[in-house]
């Protein structure tokens, strides 16, 4: 495995957030070591000695100096044998440094090296991080702390000795109380397997059961005014002595100091006042006047300052104080220049912050960031700051600098969406895909922060919409395409999106537009690039990829006529075997794919393929894409030998041109897994199914398309083999997805709705199985004509239930006439299965003339070589071929079927009745379990 162990690392790192070191200048304590009142807790000193197997907690309120003192246990510390591993909850930095996953990332930044060379455990660490990183890719603060938890423990547990030291935990964000208990139970467990140390500073908080009742637990130690006076009062002093004051004034400051210091925080903003005075008036006046405490001197920052200022600066510190308060990760000043829509270099930001904003937030190595957690607190409390900040503002006021922000002119050039265009089809674009400034930020969080909303505004929703269907919405998507064909940004937006929809008033949700989501941006791309009379290609490229969108969505019929006119326009523009023609005729001949036109798709994606071979480069993956789609329709006209030799040859191009873990590869390999599993080789099949599922997890996370559709494939496997359990833990959640993108009329949910009533059913769940076939009669619209096989398989499942149940003549009735009511035009595979199993019923009841009827029903199945008069009645020989040559097809055994006919002197009448059709994937209704009457022992 290709392991870019510095790439990993560095991307871990970044997100980290150790305990820092201990700030200079006033806010700085004495010394790094550790208090003594703290070395004579007993709580601390059973702690020290692994008397305690549990967590110790140090609880104090705001501004005791709760991270200072974790910085002097760390730095005391780590003079012993132990290895100090540490982490600091900042949630006056981001959001993202208040998530349970910075913990873990923490952990694993300092227990990992950053690069080359690493011993086999902890590459081992880093080849199971490796699914993560590839799955969040540039938002890898979105991974869940559920999935990198475990490899914390590991590391953990390869550490004889350490010290874990969590600073502020109660700034952490949890969605529900439950997950809060959650993360004490894993350290409590991590403690269990190994011989460390956890220390955990905290404000008292009910949550986590720490320093809001009367009694103070064994493990815990709550700071007092005791403990911390002589540090505070040295502070004062020290600090005091440092101003540049005369000394009978320095005395004065000191005293006032001591005198209302009840915590660090709020002489530490006493005392900052006397390093911007110059006037002795004005120094009396801080000594008399001043207020005194913390929640005064935020109150008076924010009424009086901000009262003085213009509406114009008044509105760009409000909005500041906002965008830090919902901040998702921390921004730079340029950023918040660019957000506020600043003059670009004037230095107005870093103004406005240092005079109108501080000291409630400031700027460290360049990022902005609240000074201090109480802040945020007093700024969301509005009754005592009167500001009006509500706890929905902040993600309002970002959603819609994010959306005014990806709004702006430029991003609707038709020349930068020209060039990213180019990049993301491969034909020779140079766009960069690293946007300076806050369009990164913009393009990551728009749509994070205004689902964050319940209800947003309606000039937040109509803003959002204008954005969707916009040129810029194009710009934006093709920026968020990082390789080829990969829509995951786009397809999880829109999920997100539509989901959150469905929680809004009925009369909000139309100010949206979703339904235009993709389609109008692109449609009008590729009309103003029609009209612009210039590159006549790029009109052709932005439909190319409308038709890959609308491939994703399972949107056919669009898919159809748009891949249609592509191909049409780019073989009059460029001719036929320009390789781009080429690409767009493979993407047309999908649509005869779908349709069950096999033999034209074939002969279609064959000759592509053949022109793609003498025309692109070598390095050039297109043909083999073709290949793939040409094995598809090989193996649905039964041709499994055909399809795999197909397969082989596609495998063969892309392991040389892209490798064999790329994304054609994976699309090659399992559809080889596919065919080799109707050639009898289901063992087999399973593993590369796995193996492709495993990569493309790795790839683009458990919530790709492709790789759900495998899931599904390898779970209709293992019930073919019997395996229950394996079956249903993959079939079950796939539906749960599909369910959530496209509504169960839709062929890909309706199909995997079936995979799963047939495998209840087979596994004798039949209520379930009934359940799921309700829905689909009374919701999935089976009666429209893209549906019709699966309205059969509909029919013909609710018939094997109401026979299983004891009733004969209803379900006889209704295959009856589903058979009577079908024209030969509309026959299908899943017809054949129906006649069989029909017949078994007719013969079970064994009513007078039953047994006619059943033998009847494979009537023009068959013929011999020569003629067949369509008026007269099959001869009972042929009629018995019939059913013997189907039943061998639905056990797999083509070649069986085949040679049965063949000694009869006879074969298919119409073979293309008995072709697969194109599902992803489609339900197998011929390989379930067959009816059994009540009674009857000879099955």
């Amino acid at each position: 495995m290709d392991l870019d162990i510095t790439k990993i690392h560095h991307c871990i790192n970044e997100l980290a957030s150790p305990i820092a070191c201990r700030p200079s200048g006033l806010g700085a304590t004495a010394t790094d070591s550790q208090p003594e009142w703290l070395t004579m807790k007993s709580a601390y000193q059973r702690w020290l000695a692994d008397a305690s197997p549990d967590p110790l907690w140090i609880v104090g309120k705001p501004g005791v100096g709760k991270s200072t003192l974790a910085h002097q246990i760390r730095s005391t510390l780590s003079k012993t044998q132990h290895t100090i591993v540490t982490h600091a909850f900042q949630s006056n930095v981001s959001t993202q440094k208040r998530d349970r996953a910075s913990l873990a990332i923490s952990i694993l930044s300092q227990l990992l090296p950053p690069c080359y060379p690493v011993s086999s455990f902890q590459k081992e660490i880093f080849a199971q991080l490796l699914p993560s990183y590839n799955q969040y890719k540039s938002r890898f603060e979105d991974c869940p702390f559920e999935q990198l938890w475990p490899h914390c423990v590991t590391l953990l547990q390869s550490q004889e000795d350490f010290i874990l030291i969590i600073d502020a935990l109660d700034e952490c964000r949890f969605d529900h109380r439950g997950q809060a208990k959650e993360i004490l139970e894993s350290l409590t467990q991590v403690l269990d397997c190994t011989g460390g140390k956890v220390v955990i500073f905290s404000r008292p908080n009910d949550m986590f059961g720490v320093g809001t009742s009367s009694k103070i637990h064994i493990n815990e130690i709550r700071i007092t005014e005791q403990d911390t006076l002589p540090e505070i009062t040295a502070f004062c002093n020290s600090a005091s002595a440092k101003l540049d004051l005369p000394e009978e004034m320095k005395l004065r400051v000191a005293s006032r100091a001591k005198r209302h210091a009840d915590s660090f925080l709020w002489p530490a903003q006493f005392l900052q006042e006397f390093t911007k005075t110059r006037k002795m008036s004005t120094l009396q006046k801080i000594l008399e006047e001043y207020p005194s405490d913390i929640w005064s001197v935020y109150t008076r920052i924010w009424k009086d300052r901000l009262s003085k200022l213009d509406e114009v600066d008044k509105s760009i510190c409000r909005d500041i104080f906002l965008m830090l308060l919902g901040a998702r990760r921390e921004f730079d000043v340029t950023e918040l220049e660019d957000a506020l829509h600043l003059i670009p270099d004037s230095g107005t930001a870093q103004f406005i912050i240092s005079q109108h904003c501080q000291p409630l937030v400031e700027v460290l190595d360049g990022g902005v960031r609240l000074s201090h957690a109480s802040v945020r607190d007093f700024l969301l409390n509005e009754g005592i700051s009167g500001g009006g900040l509500s706890m929905s503002e902040p993600d309002a006021t970002l959603a819609r600098k994010c959306l005014e922000f990806l709004l702006k002119d430029i991003y609707a050039s038709k020349d930068r969406i020209g060039q990213r265009l180019r990049k993301n089809i491969e034909v020779g674009g140079s766009a960069n895909n690293q946007e300076k400034s806050f369009y990164e930020y913009a393009a990551r969080y728009w749509y994070i922060h205004l689902t964050a909303l319940l209800p947003p505004t309606q000039s937040l929703l109509e803003l959002a919409g204008r954005f969707l269907r916009s040129l810029q919405f194009a710009y934006w998507a093709e920026y968020s395409i990082t390789d080829m064909g990969d829509f995951e940004a786009i397809r999880s937006t829109e999920i997100t999106l539509t989901v959150w929809l469905q929680r809004l008033p009925h009369n909000d949700r139309p100010l949206l537009h979703l339904d235009d989501y993709f389609e109008t941006p692109y449609k009008n791309l590729s009309r103003e690039f029609e009209e612009n009379q210039g590159d006549k290609v790029l009109q052709w490229m932005a439909l190319i990829q409308l038709g890959f969108y609308y491939f994703d969505k399972g949107r056919m019929t669009e898919m159809a006529d748009v891949r249609k006119n592509v191909a049409t326009g780019l073989t009059q523009l460029l001719g036929r075997r320009n390789p781009l023609t080429l690409r767009a005729l493979s993407d047309a001949a999908y649509t005869f794919l779908f349709n069950n036109e096999l033999h034209k798709a074939r002969r279609l994606y064959a000759g592509v393929a053949a022109d793609q071979r003498e025309v692109v480069g070598e390095s050039d993956p297109s043909p083999y894409f073709t290949l793939v789609y040409q094995s598809q329709a090989e193996h649905l006209m039964l041709d499994s030998s055909a399809a795999l030799s197909t397969l082989t040859d596609s495998l063969a191009g892309f392991i040389r041109t892209t490798g064999p873990q790329s994304n054609g590869s994976l699309i090659a390999q399992l559809w080889y897994a596919v065919a080799n599993a109707s050639a009898g080789q289901i063992e087999q099949a399973i593993k590369m199914m796995e193996f492709v599922r495993d990569k493309r997890r790795e790839q683009y996370g458990p919530e790709d398309s492709f790789g759900i559709a495998t899931q599904i494939f390898m779970g209709d496997l293992y019930r073919k083999l019997g395996d229950e359990e394996k079956a249903l833990e993959n079939i079950e959640p796939a539906l749960r997805f599909r369910r959530g993108f496209w509504p169960i009329s839709h062929f890909m949910t309706l199909d995997t709705a079936l995979i799963l009533a047939i495998t209840y059913r087979d596994f004798g769940n039949d209520d379930e199985a009934a359940e799921i076939i309700q829905e689909l009669e009374e919701h999935a619209r089976l009666d429209c004509d893209q549906n019709f096989v699966r309205a059969c398989q509909v029919k013909h499942l609710r018939a094997l239930l109401l026979f299983e149940d004891g009733n004969l003549n209803q379900p006889i009735r209704l295959l009856e006439t589903l058979l009577i009511e079908t024209n030969e035009a509309h026959n299908n595979r899943a017809l054949q299965w129906v006649r069989l199993d029909l017949a078994y019923m007719l013969r079970y009841r064994g009513g007078e003339g039953d047994e006619g009827l059943a033998s009847s029903l494979f009537h023009g199945i068959v013929t011999d070589q020569t003629h067949d008069p369509d008026d007269e009645p099959d001869p009972p020989r042929w009629l018995e071929a019939a059913e013997g040559a189907l039943k061998l097809l639905r056990l797999g055994n083509t070649q069986g079927a085949k040679d049965l006919l063949e000694k009869e002197k006879l074969h298919w009448a119409r073979e293309e009745t008995l072709w697969m059709w194109l599902g992803v994937p489609a339900a197998d209704t011929g390989w379930m379990r067959l009816p059994k009457g009540l009674g009857d022992d000879n099955m």
